[in-house]
């Protein structure tokens, strides 16, 4: 009488093995009146959620004047970044991942956006639409100018992350060939150091500022803005149309022209 249950428990452990080996789930696993459910143990389930964020394309074909409704516009495509030309406004563009074409932000303010499909394009400008751009004549792709031509200038500042300035300010900036950055913050001088890599800035931590107050708040509130972002800028970038723009990492940005 011993024999059929040591067969009948010799069959049970075997059985057990190899729903392990397998991948059967045990009893203890299986949904009240439910199947055993089974899975394969070389196929590890993917969350369907997950997704793949492309890195930016080369643009291609982006450069060219462009007819938006009734505005003209041009776009000059520089690498990963871009010169957003409209009447005598110019844009500092920074390439964007997106689905198809060619998509640039204006650095600082995502609501002014051209997205470059081709011979058409599409143009938004702080919030507004603009009718369907099209391709009136493309021009060579062409590098911003060399970041070497910011030296020995006196530059005023014209915006500060795109909200402006208080008018007749004065801020003003100027590199040396030496490697000295120094100018007046609206109501204090200020001087420091800066390196220069191609567009790579790093601009050094421990300037030196003399210490009076402004007259009006407004004003202190703007040199303390200022001289607080200047050193986190990290990124050169000038424009066809004279224009410094410096950028931080995260996107932040000061707009200079030249004095004069």
């Amino acid at each position: 009488m011993l024999k059929p249950l040591r067969i009948l428990c010799t069959f049970s452990i075997l059985f057990a093995t190899a729903a392990c080996s397998s991948g059967v789930s045990s009893y203890a696993d299986t949904p009240m009146g439910g199947t055993v459910p089974t899975a394969t143990a070389t196929q590890p389930a993917h969350s369907a959620a997950t997704a793949i964020t492309p890195a930016p394309a080369t643009p291609v074909n982006s450069s060219g004047d462009y007819l938006c409704g009734d505005q003209r516009v041009t776009f000059t495509a520089n690498d990963h970044t871009g010169d957003l030309q409209i009447a005598n406004t110019a844009y500092a563009m920074q390439q964007v991942v997106a689905a198809s074409g060619a998509k640039y932000e204006n650095l600082g303010d995502s609501s002014t956006v051209f997205w470059s499909k081709g011979t058409n394009a599409l143009l938004i400008v702080k919030g507004q639409d603009y009718p369907q751009c099209k391709q009136t004549a493309p021009v060579q792709k062409e590098k911003v100018q060399s970041p070497d031509g910011l030296r020995e200038i006196n530059w005023i500042l014209e915006d500060i992350n795109n909200t402006g300035v208080i008018d007749n300010s004065h801020i003003t900036l100027k590199f040396t060939k030496e490697g000295r950055v120094y100018g007046n913050a609206g109501c204090n001088s200020y001087n420091g150091q800066y390196e220069l890599d191609d567009q790579n800035l790093i601009i050094g931590t421990n300037m030196i500022s003399t210490m009076m107050a402004c007259v009006a708040p407004a004003m202190m509130e703007q040199e303390n803005r200022y001289k607080t972002l200047l050193p986190q800028m990290k990124k050169v970038q000038l424009l066809k149309n004279g224009a410094l723009v410096l950028m931080a990492n995260d996107g932040r940005i000061l707009r200079f022209m030249p004095e004069g």
